[in-house]
Order: C-alpha cells, then sequence, then structure tokens
C-alpha cells in the first residue's frame, strides 16, 4: 500500500505533482505548474483583499487573530475548489470516448 501511496501523491499532490507526475500523464507538469501559480495568485490577491478592508476597520486585536484563523481555513477551502474547477477544464474526462475525427481536429 506504501508504492501506492506514493504514487497517488506523486500524481494529485498540488506541489509535489509539479516535479515527480509520471511523464505519461494526461496532465502534463507544465500545466500543473501553470494551474497552482494561478490559484496561488487568485488566493493570495483575496486575501491582501480582506486583509486591507480588516486594516481599515477599528477592530481589536483578539477579533482580528480569530477572524484570522478562521480566514485561513476559508482560504484553504477556496483554494482547493479553485484547483479542482482549474484541472477539470484542463484535463477532459471523457478524453477515451471521444472520436476520433475530434481528435484529428485538435491536432
Amino acid at each position: 500500500w506504501k508504492l501506492d501511496f506514493v504514487t497517488f501523491i506523486r500524481n494529485e499532490h498540488a506541489l509535489f505533482s509539479t516535479c515527480y507526475v509520471h511523464p505519461d500523464h494526461p496532465f502534463s507538469r507544465r500545466d500543473r505548474r501553470c494551474i497552482l501559480i494561478s490559484v496561488l495568485m487568485m488566493d493570495f490577491a483575496i486575501a491582501m483583499g480582506i486583509t486591507v478592508w480588516f486594516a481599515s476597520l477599528d477592530v481589536s486585536e483578539t477579533v482580528e487573530n480569530v477572524s484570522d484563523y478562521a480566514l485561513s481555513y476559508i482560504f484553504g477551502a477556496i483554494m482547493t475548489l479553485l484547483e479542482s474547477i482549474l484541472v477539470t477544464f484542463a484535463v477532459c474526462g471523457a478524453g477515451e470516448k471521444c472520436p476520433t475525427c475530434i481528435r484529428d481536429m485538435c491536432k
């Protein structure tokens, strides 16, 4: 089971798969890097916007710490959701069912 776990991590982990994915996997390393960078940039932009908004409010340090802690979980969920959406668009799930004529047009 350890070998299966290592193979799963090499192909599915957002960071590790950018370097260690199997060369024959339909979702290339370059595509993985592009998606990882775009998700990180979107998440960073949202976090900066909320941070600037919190800085403009006059709240206590305790409220700010609690909200930062809660937001870290929210941003993790947003990052996972965005990555899943981008990966779905990047890899055709029905690639084996595509007619030959469509594959020839895409070459």
